[in-house]
C-alpha cells in the first residue's frame, strides 16, 4: 500500500529526499510533509509543504507553513519568500555583502512592505556601491522621492552621496535628479528608456517623453502602450478606438493587450472590456486581476474573490485588502470582510507613478466596524468605529455606526 508519513516518517523522508535529488516531484499532500516535519523536528519539510500549497494556489496556507518553519529555525531562500509575497520577512533579512542582486531584492521588498525609509537607504547604498549595476534602483528612488515623505538625508547614512529630494527630470547638469542620472548611465538600455518614458508621461511631461519614445523602435509594443496611456490622460473621451486598434494590431503582445484592457477599465467601457478579456485574458500576466473584474461585472462576487486570492503576491497593499473586503461584503461574507478591512489598516499604501492613493485608514476602520456589526460582533464593531474617530473626528460613518450599536 501507499507509504504513510505519519506511520513511517524516516522512510518517507528518505524517499522524498531521493525523489528531490533525482528531479522527481511526486504528487503529495502538504499533510504528509507536516507529519514528517513534526516527527523528525526538521522544519525544512514545512517549506516543501508550503511549495505544494503555493502550487495549489493556497497562499494563506503556504504563509502559515512558512511562518511555522521560520519559528523552528528554517532559513528559506529570499527568492522563495519573494514568490510567497512575504515582503516583511525579506526586509528583515540582511543582504549578503558584495551581492547587488540580493541588495536590490531586499530594497524592493522593503518598498513593498511599506518600509520606505529603509528602502531609500538600501537603494542609495546600492547606487553608491554599484552605480552601473542596474537602472532599477534609480527609477525606484525617483518614485519614492516624488510620492513619499520618507526621503531625508538622515536615512542615507552612511551612504549619503550628493542626492537631493528633488526628482527633477533634467537630462544634464552637475546634479541631476534620479531619472536624469538613469538617463546618463543607461541611455542605450531599452528597458531604461521605457522606464523614463513612463515616468515622464505619468508626471505630465509628454514633451520629455517624446524624444525617449523616438529612441525606441517606432512600432514597439512599449512605445505604443505608453502613447495609449498618455492619450488616455489627455483625451479620455476619444481613447477607446485607439485601445481597440492596439488590441487588434497586437493580438500576441501581452503588453499591448494589458494596456488596452487598462484603458477600457479606466474608461468604464465594460462591454469592450469583457469582449477583449474573453478572447485573450486568461493568458496575460495579470489575468487574475482582469478575471476578478470580469467576474464582478458578471455579478459573480464569489468568483471575483477567488480570482483575487489566487492573485497572491500580485495583490497586495491597503487598496487591495480594502477592495477584497468590499467584494466579500457584496457576497454576504461579512466576517471575512471585517478581517480584510482590518488587514488593510496594517497594509502600506504603495507609492507608484500613479497619483491616486488607497483608502484612508479611517475609512478602513469604518468599513471594519460595519462588517462586524453585520455579523453581530458589537464589541469589535464599537472598537473599530472608535479607531476611525481617533483618526478622523468628523467621520459621519463612524458616529452613526456607534449610535446604531446597542
Amino acid at each position: 500500500g501507499p507509504l504513510a508519513a505519519s506511520e513511517r516518517p524516516y522512510v518517507f523522508a528518505a524517499a522524498w529526499i531521493q525523489c528531490r535529488k533525482t528531479g522527481l516531484m511526486p504528487t503529495l499532500s502538504y499533510q504528509n510533509l507536516v507529519a514528517v516535519s513534526d516527527a523528525l523536528g526538521q522544519p525544512d519539510f514545512l517549506l516543501d509543504g508550503a511549495v505544494i500549497a503555493m502550487s495549489e494556489g493556497n497562499l494563506a496556507l503556504a504563509r502559515t507553513l512558512t511562518n511555522d518553519a521560520l519559528a523552528h529555525g528554517a532559513k528559506p531562500p529570499l527568492r522563495f519568500l519573494w514568490d510567497l509575497g512575504a515582503w516583511e520577512l525579506i526586509a528583515d533579512r540582511e543582504a549578503r555583502p558584495g551581492d547587488p542582486t540580493e541588495l536590490q531584492l531586499v530594497a524592493d521588498a522593503a518598498t513593498m512592505a511599506g518600509s520606505y525609509a529603509m528602502a531609500v537607504n538600501l537603494y542609495l547604498e546600492l547606487i553608491t556601491l554599484y552605480p552601473d549595476y542596474s537602472y532599477k534602483p534609480y527609477a525606484a528612488l525617483a518614485r519614492l522621492a516624488r510620492n513619499t515623505d520618507e526621503f531625508d538625508d538622515a536615512y542615507a547614512i552612511p551612504f549619503s552621496p550628493a542626492w537631493t529630494r528633488s526628482d527633477d527630470s533634467a537630462e544634464s547638469g552637475s546634479q541631476p535628479g534620479f531619472i536624469g542620472e538613469l538617463a546618463r548611465r543607461f541611455s542605450t538600455n531599452t528597458d531604461a528608456c521605457v522606464e523614463r518614458a513612463w515616468y515622464y508621461v505619468s508626471n505630465g511631461q509628454p514633451e520629455l517623453a517624446e524624444p525617449v519614445l523616438a529612441s525606441l523602435p517606432s512600432e514597439s509594443d512599449a512605445a505604443l502602450a505608453i502613447r495609449l496611456a498618455w492619450e488616455n490622460l489627455q483625451s479620455p473621451d476619444h481613447v477607446l478606438p485607439s485601445a481597440l486598434r492596439l488590441a487588434s494590431a497586437r493580438p500576441d503582445s501581452s503588453l499591448a493587450l494589458e494596456a488596452a484592457l487598462s484603458c477600457m477599465f479606466l474608461r468604464s467601457a465594460w462591454k469592450e472590456f469583457r469582449s477583449l478579456f474573453a478572447s485573450v485574458g486568461t493568458e496575460l500576466p495579470r489575468a487574475w486581476f482582469w478575471s476578478a473584474v470580469d467576474n464582478a461585472l458578471a455579478g459573480d462576487t464569489t468568483g471575483a474573490i477567488t480570482a483575487i486570492r489566487d492573485g497572491g503576491s500580485g495583490f497586495t497593499g491597503r487598496a487591495a485588502s480594502y477592495n477584497l473586503g468590499m467584494l466579500e461584503l457584496a457576497a454576504g461574507q461579512a466576517a471575512q470582510a471585517a478581517s480584510s478591512f482590518v488587514t488593510a489598516v496594517a497594509e502600506p499604501d504603495y507609492p507608484s507613478y500613479s497619483v491616486s492613493r488607497g483608502p484612508s485608514l479611517a475609512r478602513c476602520w469604518e468599513m471594519a466596524g460595519f462588517a462586524w456589526y453585520q455579523v453581530g460582533h458589537m464589541d469589535e464593531a464599537r472598537a473599530a468605529y472608535r479607531s476611525a474617530l481617533s483618526l478622523d473626528q468628523n467621520s459621519l460613518a463612524a458616529r452613526s455606526g456607534l449610535e446604531l450599536l446597542p
